[in-house]
């Protein structure tokens, strides 16, 4: 069980500051069981099961996604953004990571009873710092990595079922080419990503 509860906590590393829904939550519990070679019946009941271990994992935290946000990655902003502003003479307004409205209690309460309240908004997430620490294998902060940097790696992570091209991360992030080009080249030399080459594109994923 302490694998399984690893195996959750590093894939909801993986998924960024939102987290997951409780669909994908099982999704992760069926591919742990499908390379463990242990059956396992892995029914509601055992689903939400797992639910209340790893809720209660000090890391994690459990909410919905605040209103107006669509993308599961925050995107930093790009630096010629502030630039254009200083330059327009307007007030660059700077942003922060999205985190999940959390819902109070939650720990205490079974999956069951906030599915009921919250339906398909409920999300379980881990805090940023476990992320960092998940997607980077380190709890140093590396100069490197700037906030643009890690939105890429998120982005990467996110995707890493079946890997992210360069352009895909520019549709993603509204990062022009050139920009998405560096922060993969930063990504590389960080050892953080690996490319996969094939006929139409270079697929890049996260590390292990």
């Amino acid at each position: 069980m302490d694998e399984l509860l690893h195996h959750c906590l590093r894939e909801l590393s993986f998924d960024g500051d939102l987290g997951c829904n409780v669909s994908r939550l099982r999704d992760f519990i069926v591919d742990f069981y499908a390379h463990s070679g242990t059956p396992q019946n892995t029914d509601d009941a055992f689903c939400a099961f797992v639910w209340s271990l790893v809720a209660q994992q000090p890391t994690v935290r459990i909410g919905t996604v605040p209103p107006g946000v669509t993308s599961e990655v925050w995107i930093a902003p790009q630096i010629s953004a502030k630039r254009k502003a200083k330059a327009k003479g307007e007030e660059h307004v700077e942003t922060t990571p999205t985190q999940l409205d959390i819902v109070p209690g939650a720990r205490e309460r079974s999956l069951d009873d906030l599915q009921k309240e919250y339906g398909d908004k409920l999300r379980i997430a881990v805090d940023p710092d476990a992320i960092y620490a998940a997607v980077t294998g380190s709890h140093i902060r590396f100069a490197k990595l700037s906030p643009m940097v890690y939105s890429a790696l998120q982005i990467v992570t996110r995707g890493r079922d079946n890997g992210v091209t360069v352009v895909e991360l520019g549709q993603k992030s509204k990062y022009d080419q050139k920009t998405c080009f560096y922060l993969v080249r930063q990504l590389t030399e960080l050892d953080l990503v690996y490319g996969l080459f094939c006929s139409c594109a270079t697929m890049f994923n996260a590390q292990s």
